[in-house]
């Protein structure tokens, strides 16, 4: 047992799809989120299709409708869409600098704490190529930007990876400097990047996690000429 007319899902009484049918004489279907509910209070989302039955004499003569439940597809639809929200909500709230490429390192997505790496808003690096975006050394080598430069190419670690990416391969942890220009000034960074093929809507994207290190690769230098440094000394005293 349901109740005689389906309603939509934002609660509002549709109209009796027989009668639209009659009225306009032509086939029609139900509106989207249409749902019955059941007298325990279940709710089945419909599709239908409601066509008229036209007589030789091109009198109407009756009407067909086909109903289909559709709420099993509609509740796989529901979770996909959550999930493509508790994922969105990882990425823009993750505390590592996230990106999001198409083809040519083109930045699409980026999450609050790359732009917080970078020193930039949104717009000013959303669409551009990645070294374009971040002002790398290399992109500004060339009047054609990132990929173009001398330290462009295989030089590159991150396009490097980018590349294989699309080609479905994963680059996990590689480190890596980047030189910037900054005020015209050359700023030298140490970055650890992850780099994995993802498919959006039958299209391969790249995801790209960067970690500042220079910090700590620049620690590591200092240890190791300490260490080469004493070594020397150790090496000079007499046998």
């Amino acid at each position: 047992q349901t109740c005689a007319l389906p309603i939509s899902d934002n609660q509002d009484l549709l109209q009796d799809p027989v009668l639209n049918v009659i009225r306009i004489k032509t086939a029609t279907g139900l509106k989207e989120g249409t749902i019955l509910i059941t007298r325990d209070g279940a709710i089945k989302y419909l599709s239908a299709s409601c066509s008229p039955i036209i007589s030789i004499g091109q009198e109407l003569s009756g009407v067909i409708i086909v109903f289909r439940d559709i709420t099993k597809y509609k509740q796989l639809e529901m979770i996909y869409q959550q999930e493509e929200t508790n994922l969105r909500t990882i990425f823009n709230t993750s505390p590592v600098a996230m990106f999001l490429l198409a083809e040519d390192t083109v930045i699409i997505q980026i999450n609050d704490a790359a732009l917080s790496l970078l020193g930039r808003a949104r717009d000013e690096v959303i669409n551009k190529r990645f070294g374009d975006a971040l002002g790398c050394k290399g992109s500004l080598e060339s009047e054609f930007g990132c990929g173009h430069g001398k330290s462009c190419g295989a030089k590159c670690e991150l396009r490097r990876s980018v590349n294989l990416a699309f080609e479905g391969l994963t680059t996990a942890n590689i480190e890596y400097p980047q030189t910037f220009l900054i005020e015209s000034a050359e700023n030298s960074y140490w970055f650890r990047a992850s780099v994995t093929p993802i498919n959006i809507d039958h299209t391969t994207k790249v995801s790209v996690v960067l970690e500042d290190i220079t910090a700590r690769k620049h620690q590591e230098i200092a240890i190791a000429k300490s260490h080469d440094f004493y070594l020397k000394i150790f090496e000079s005293f007499p046998a």
